[in-house]
Parts: structure tokens; sequence; C-alpha cells
């Protein structure tokens, strides 16, 4: 049994984690009924891998024990466990958009020296370098004009003639919420608590073992006025350092040992946070 006082914090945690989650499904009409009933079923998901994990059979009894769920909860989170996938098949355009970014700053035909992106017409000849075929190149049953839409809404892109573009960012967010930015969301929460988990949790007995994650801040705080010229700070120093990063990893991609090797996705993610002076880290109007 863990200690009252890492309970105590693990549940400030969870809480801490959480307040985010619960404020977007809010005011995206999710009510609490629906997040009790998530709640119910990760916790028997996890549950019954945890178990699996532990060589152990993940029956009614010890999944009671390990939930603390009573047996008409834990059938009923049987009944009710979520699916694996998204609803809509095929690839999603938040994750398309990113692709395409990614390409048109470390594709070869896509970039001039010293990497520079070249400005791209919506279609070409065959053969020829265009916003299409860069698309295609991802999905080949895309729908161009609503990548196109989206990257233009999100101010990724910009037109600079009749059907030309030229690229102004590596990074897609989605300038409204999307079904496909709610999915975004969800993997890059869980990324970044995975590798909490790994490092704090995980087993790694030293530096070398444990993934990167690294914090600067000021010691005592910026002036709210001064929150715009930092953040350009942040961008300009984040383009410089991810630049090499992107390139290495996709352009060519790196070769495995083994034709049964398991290839992983694996990334470095960047953010910068606010907490106001009561505490709180929602956004202020």
């Amino acid at each position: 049994m863990i200690g009252p006082e890492i309970k105590h914090n693990l549940l400030l945690a969870v809480r801490a984690v959480l307040r985010p989650l619960v404020r977007i499904a809010i005011r995206q009409g999710v009510m609490h009924a629906d997040l009790a009933k998530e709640l119910r079923t990760t916790c028997l998901e996890v549950a019954r891998e945890v178990s699996i994990a532990e060589g152990r059979e993940p029956s009614e009894v010890r999944l009671r024990m390990m939930t603390g769920m009573s047996t008409a909860d834990l059938r009923m989170g049987v009944s009710q466990e979520a699916p694996t996938s998204a609803l809509a098949s095929g690839m999603d355009s938040h994750t398309l958009a990113a692709l395409v970014l990614s390409s048109w700053h470390a594709g070869e035909k896509y970039a001039v020296v010293y990497g520079v992106p070249i400005e791209l017409p919506l279609r070409a000849k065959a053969g020829q370098p265009s916003l299409e075929g860069l698309v295609r190149d991802h999905d080949p049953d895309a729908e161009v004009e609503l990548v196109v839409e989206r990257l233009l809404a999100a101010d990724c892109i910009r037109k600079v003639d009749v059907g030309r573009y030229a690229v102004t960012s590596r990074i897609y967010m989605p300038a409204t919420a999307t079904a496909e930015g709610m999915r975004y969301f969800g993997d890059a929460t869980a990324r970044y608590v995975a590798t909490l988990e790994h490092n704090l949790l995980g087993g790694a007995t030293n530096a070398s073992e444990k993934r990167l994650e690294r914090a600067v801040f000021a010691d005592h705080g910026i002036p709210v006025s001064r929150l715009a010229e930092f953040q350009d700070v942040v961008k300009k120093q984040w383009d410089a350092y991810a630049t090499p990063i992107d390139n290495w990893l996709n352009a060519p991609g790196p070769s495995a040992d083994s034709e049964n090797e398991e290839i992983v996705e694996t990334g470095v993610c960047v953010y910068h946070y606010v907490v106001h002076r009561d505490g709180s880290t929602e956004p202020k109007n």
C-alpha cells in the first residue's frame, strides 16, 4: 500500500490533470455522466492490463479488489467499454496537416538552399512539386482543398498568388475546436503524462534511461505585458532547435537493424505554460 502522503499528492495531481480536461468537456457540452462512464471504463481497462502484465488472471474478484468498484459498476463497465479506435476511418485531417507541414520543410523536393521551403502551386504537371502532390504523398484519397482550408485557417500557410502558397509554420494547431483537434489533445496529454510516468515510476535507474523532460522558468515571474515578447523568443528558439531534429527523423528515416525490429513512434514536444497569480492556469480574457 502506498503511504498517505503519496496518495494525497497523487490525488492532487489527478485533479490538476483533470481540470483542463473537464473545463474543455463542459464547454463542449459533455455531461458528468459521460465523464463518469469514461472514468469507470478506463479504471477497468487499466486494471485488466496491469493484472495481465503481472501474470495474473483478471478475474472479477481481482478487478474489484484493484479498483474498489462494486459488482454492479464492474459489470456496467464491461458492457460500456469504449472503442479503441476513432469513429472516422483513415487518416484524420489534423495528422495529415501536420505531416504536410513537416514534409514541406524536410522533403528534398520541397526545400531549396539552407532548407528554406519553396512556394508551391496548388496543382502542377506530373513530376513537378505541388501542394496537391505533397498532400497525396501522405493520403492519396484526401480532399486537398479541405487540407488547404485548414492550413490557411490556422495561419500555417498563406496565399502569395492565385493558386500558389507559401508555408509559414512547421506546427499545425487548429484555429477552432474540431473532432481531430480533440483527438490531438488527448494524444498530446497522454504522451506527456506517459513520459513523466516512465521517468518517475518506470524503473529507470540512471539519467541515460530517462526520457528528455526539461523546464526553464522565471524565478519571480514576468509582467503579463511581456508574455507576447517571451512567446516570440520561445518560438524562434524552438524553430532553430527543431529543424535539425525534424530533418534527422524524416529525411530519410532511420533504418532498422532487422526486418522484425519493432517500429515505435517518437518525437520531441515543447509547450509554453502560464500560471496566474491566483494559481490558476485557465486562459484569461
